[in-house]
């Protein structure tokens, strides 16, 4: 097994089909309640997760690594267009917290409660930048969280349009993210296999990894049986 394998193996500890929410949201089982919080929470991390990308980029000392950053925050914002001289132009209906923003205000979310959830990324993620470590959490956001959104949405947005009545509108957030992130996640992890060449770099990578994997995993756990939106990292 390579590294970059051994990465998503430290993110996807289990099978994202045997998740309690995943499984209540696919047989129908899900109140409303928990789909409007699960909405909620993702809306909130949407629109903390492009600074989140702006703080790994402000301690990478890797070219390759600030170029991915800087490309994938450029898909965060909306931009559509950009001319060296002339600058980048912005689509308000392809930036990522506003497509997050829509899926939760038609699971019933309202802009107050998404804005009152202040999602942030863990305690543990800024204490490591603050130590200048970049690799655990580009590897946190790379691998633990970009690779696991594209088959828990895959998963979910069918069970959605046809069991809870959402329109292909209203999960365009969650269409897109299956694509892009599958992209960024493995993009990240072969970025992260090249660069961690010492056994420090390599165990902060696999920590970040398995703590973005587990993170996301206990995210769908608390809306799974809870009509609350809760609050904490990505």
């Amino acid at each position: 097994m390579g590294f970059a394998e051994s990465l998503f193996a430290a993110a996807r500890p289990l099978p994202l089909e045997t998740h309690p929410f995943i499984v209540r949201v696919r047989e129908g089982d899900a109140s409303r309640e928990e789909v409007r919080a699960f909405a909620a929470h993702i809306a909130s991390a949407t629109e903390s997760f492009v600074r989140a990308l702006h703080a790994i980029l402000s301690v990478c000392t890797n070219t390759a690594v600030r170029h991915s950053l800087i490309a994938n925050i450029l898909e965060e914002e909306g931009t559509i267009d950009y001319q060296h001289g002339r600058g980048a132009r912005f689509d308000q209906e392809r930036h990522h917290p506003t497509l997050a923003r829509r899926f939760a205000l038609a699971a019933g979310a309202t802009d107050a409660e998404i804005d009152a959830l202040g999602i942030e990324p863990p305690r543990w993620f800024r204490r490591s930048l603050d130590a200048r470590n970049w690799i655990g959490p580009f590897a946190y956001i790379a691998v633990g969280t970009e690779a696991s959104t594209p088959p828990t949405f895959r998963l979910l947005a069918p069970a959605l349009e046809q069991r809870y009545g959402f329109g292909a509108h209203d999960l365009e957030f969650l269409y897109e993210h299956m694509t892009a992130d599958d992209r960024h996640g493995e993009e990240g992890a072969q970025l992260i296999a090249s660069v961690a060449t010492t056994e420090e770099a390599r165990r902060q990578a696999l920590a970040g990894a398995r703590r973005g994997g587990t993170g996301w995993w206990q995210i769908l756990l608390k809306h799974a049986g809870s009509p609350v939106p809760a609050s904490g990292g990505y």
